[in-house]
């Protein structure tokens, strides 16, 4: 199956596409990978039989720094520091009387397709002394390593090598599994759907109000029907459409074709506040996937058909099949509101302006947000680089409604973004207004469209708003309608407690609405998200900010035919990438060796300098001495290094 086959779109009975926002949320993906080591226990390998046990950590970056998951601290001592709340996904097999073990084992994670859910796979290496037990404090600690699974997914070759406290180092490849992105998608209308009744004539009154339908499976595991998927209530008609449905051929069993999949019509009385059963067929998932119309029965009667619109088996993505070989590089910036609004004499020094940069070491809430949300982008970018703009202020006596803070190319990282924020508001800055965001999505839109062609990057703009008085409302509503056809997701964030009913209607749930002028958008664009109503709670106002741009993301792609990476790539390179890591940590170690003798030498030739007193600084004599041995044995290792390097490449063909 090609690549152009596996993510086709599924298709309408007209042969337009099924739209996209109806069955591209995905909110979890499996990932599969395998560990192998190299180096270990300084190639002594007698007696060695090595394992590996995997753990998995998910949340924040703060979070999981707090934790004490740092790379420096996760095998301090005699074994590893695992954080709390981190679960044992399993352990490999043992590999006999090998410094260099290959695992076969091939481990499953489930990856969150969040933003703001960052996921550590912590890989602990032991030699196993007592075969008769499991339990982990009788066998021999080799070390322990932290790899981040989205950085290993974004690598080329999707594999990353991190080296053990105790030496040698150890490679995690990893790639999107196949078998949990295998939907069926379908869409089933109703025709002639009615309720059953003794009285003939009372039956011709019966047609469903409140119709819906719900398709289940029998769980072989459990033995009993499981929901697979309830459709929402359809209009009050014969011929009612359901919507969209999907589930994950998965569930059905392992997607077993021929599982038994049972649909029910429904009818919601309102008044009773209850439901009837209108009618119901059991078929399989097989006949299901033959598009055939379905007749609902109750009572030996026929009340009804479910007529097929669609329904397709097709492959889903989520944002993890985009991530591999850096394919999904982002570019975000942030937008601040500098108007008058935000409190104060038009001053943002003002201790009564929500720009009050505060002595000591607290941050304001522009600050604070610029922080939480940009330590998280941090993770997904190799070279943290940050847009910060400002809009709604007077600087030098002019009206400035689109403005650059910081370096014009971009600020570095997080603490550059706070620091080109703080110079700007200790500048001579006047906050003004009105607020105007027009010139700022307009910049938005071409930065965007020159970044997807020269880079193929997608772009988020986060507005920060301290209220909803935006003045120019039908133009941001229209530029908002041409966002939704380049690379772009628009997140408008409220920041403290003013009104922001207004800024509701950018927060499109459908591709289907219209513009002021009677453009459609091209699909779900944009989102609010007001801080003040998660005070309680400031881990869920960050994930709110970022929880749509991944299918926004995933959208787009599919839109314009934008397939994932070809996973096989990962395969082709896992073998050169792990010789080349083992090439280079050969030669390191020969370096490593020719300081360390450099250094032995210096202590001999101080001790023995210590005993010849020739009027001399010997300090002096000796470091200089020293010095120059140190350059060059420096020099000899690294291009002892670079001759190893070359010699394996040449040799090894992969």
């Amino acid at each position: 199956m090609t690549q152009e086959e596996k993510w086709r779109q599924p298709l309408l009975r007209d042969g337009n596409p099924v739209p996209v926002a109806s069955y591209s949320k995905r909110s979890e993906a499996i990932i599969d990978f395998s560990i192998s080591c190299r180096e270990l226990l300084d190639n002594s390998v007698e007696d060695v039989k090595c394992f590996c046990v995997a753990y998995c950590s998910k949340g924040s970056p703060s979070n999981l720094l707090n934790a004490g998951t740092k790379q420096s601290d996760v095998g301090k001592g005699g074994s590893p520091v695992i954080p709390d709340g981190s679960l044992e996904i399993g352990r490999t097999e043992v590999v006999y009387n090998s410094a260099n073990p290959d695992f076969s084992t091939v481990f499953n994670a489930k990856m969150s397709t969040y933003f703001d859910n960052i996921h550590d796979i912590i890989i602990a290496v032991y030699s196993e002394e007592d075969i008769m037990s499991d339990d982990l404090v009788k066998q021999r600690y080799l070390g322990c390593t932290r790899f981040r699974l989205e950085s290993v997914l974004r690598k080329i070759g999707c594999n990353e090598s991190l080296p053990l406290e105790t030496g040698g180092f150890v490679t995690m490849s990893a790639k999107p599994s196949n078998v949990d992105s295998d939907y069926v998608v379908f869409c089933y209308s109703g025709k002639g759907l009615k309720k059953t009744s003794k009285n003939p004539i009372k039956a011709k009154k019966k047609v469903p109000k409140n119709p819906y339908i719900v398709l289940s499976y029998m769980s072989q595991k459990y033995s009993k029907w499981r929901v697979l998927w309830k459709s929402e209530v359809a209009r009050r008609n014969e011929t009612e459409n359901f919507g969209v449905g999907q589930f994950q051929a998965l569930r059905v069993n392992g997607a077993d074709e021929d599982s038994l999949i049972q649909v029910l019509g429904m009818d919601w009385d309102e008044k009773k506040h209850q439901y009837k059963v209108i009618g119901q067929v059991e078929t399989t998932l097989r006949e299901i996937l033959t598009a055939g119309e379905l007749d609902l029965v109750k009572k030996g009667k026929c009340t009804g058909h479910l007529v097929p619109e669609f329904v397709e088996r097709v492959h889903v993505p989520t944002i993890a099949n985009y991530l591999p070989h850096g394919e999904c590089s982002l570019n975000v910036t942030f937008a601040v509101d500098f108007t008058s609004n935000n409190g104060g004499p038009g001053n943002p020094t003002s201790v009564e302006s929500l720009h009050y940069l505060h002595d000591w070491e607290q941050l304001n809430s522009y600050e604070v947000i610029l922080q939480n949300i940009g330590s998280i982008f941090q993770e997904y970018m190799d070279i943290p680089k940050f847009q910060l703009w400002g809009y709604g202020s007077i600087f030098e006596g002019t009206v400035d409604h689109h403005f650059v803070m910081g370096e014009a190319g971009g600020c570095d990282g997080v603490e550059g973004m706070i620091r080109a924020y703080g110079e700007t508001v200790r500048s001579d800055i006047t906050m003004s207004g009105p607020k105007v965001l027009r010139p700022t999505i307009d910049a938005a839109i071409e930065r965007a469209m020159h970044l997807s062609q020269s880079t193929g990057a997608y772009s988020i703009l986060i507005i920060l708003c301290c209220d909803g008085a935006i003045s120019d409302i039908t133009e941001v509503m229209e530029k908002v309608s041409q966002a939704s056809f380049v690379p772009l997701s628009i997140v408008f964030v409220g920041i403290g407690d003013g009104d922001f009913r207004s800024l509701a209607e950018m927060n499109f749930e459908s591709a289907s609405l219209l513009a002021p002028s009677g453009n459609e958008f091209m699909r779900d664009v944009s989102s609010v998200v007001t801080l003040s109503s998660h005070n309680e709670d400031k881990e869920q106002g960050v994930h709110k900010v970022l929880e749509k741009v991944p299918s926004q993301i995933v959208q787009y792609n599919i839109l314009n035919n934008i397939l994932p990476p070809d996973p096989s790539r990962a395969e082709t390179t896992q073998g050169e990438e792990i010789c080349k890591d083992s090439q280079r940590a050969h030669a390191e170690s020969l370096m490593e060796t020719k300081k360390k003798s450099a250094n032995d030498y210096g202590k001999v030739l101080r001790d023995s300098m210590a005993d010849l007193d020739f009027g001399e600084n010997p300090h002096t004599s000796e470091a200089n001495g020293l010095e120059v041995s140190e350059e060059s044995l420096q020099a000899n290792a690294e291009s002892s290094m670079e001759n190893i390097l070359m010699e394996n490449e040449s040799t090894n063909d992969y």
